[in-house]
């Protein structure tokens, strides 16, 4: 997994500090995945497509009514609520909800999915220290081309 540093203030400390954000390597498509599914079942592109777009549909009216659907062990979705605060119960109203948010909670194969994963620091042009060598794509790994080149 691929990550870079940002700078950003400590919510307790107030001063800033350095944290990891993942970056992404690349990302797939609904189409992608459907092929994927085809090349490894029974079904055809089309029927998953189709299966995916009613589930689709499905998992959003439940979320409407206010369900938590739960994707087996891949997670469960949930609304969750963004409000300003009332001083009593009777004090609020709906009207202070500001939005609805939608919570996902990872289920057991997605958290086992994070159980040995490797990580390599990767730069931004803008990012990148005076020592370090971009690659294509404007990011390196921690390791300089030329110290690289040079321990094989």
């Amino acid at each position: 997994m691929n990550y870079r540093l940002m700078k950003r203030k400590n919510p307790q400390t107030k001063a800033y500090a350095y944290y990891a954000i993942a970056v992404a390597s690349g990302e797939s498509t609904l189409n992608e995945i459907a092929s994927a599914i085809e090349r490894s079942s029974t079904c055809t592109r089309a029927d998953v497509m189709a299966v995916l777009a009613a589930y689709n549909d499905e998992v959003c009216e439940r979320l409407k009514q206010g369900q938590i659907v739960r994707l087996g062990d891949l997670g469960a979705l949930q609304f969750g609520l963004h409000s300003g605060a009332a001083a009593t119960e009777d004090a609020f109203q709906a009207t202070m909800i500001k939005k609805a948010s939608v919570c996902f909670h990872a289920g057991k194969s997605l958290k086992t999915a994070t159980i040995g994963a490797s990580f390599k620091r990767v730069y931004n042009k803008q990012d990148l220290p005076a020592s370090k060598t971009p690659t294509t794509g404007g990011s390196t790994s921690e390791t300089p081309k030329s110290a690289s080149a040079s321990e094989n």
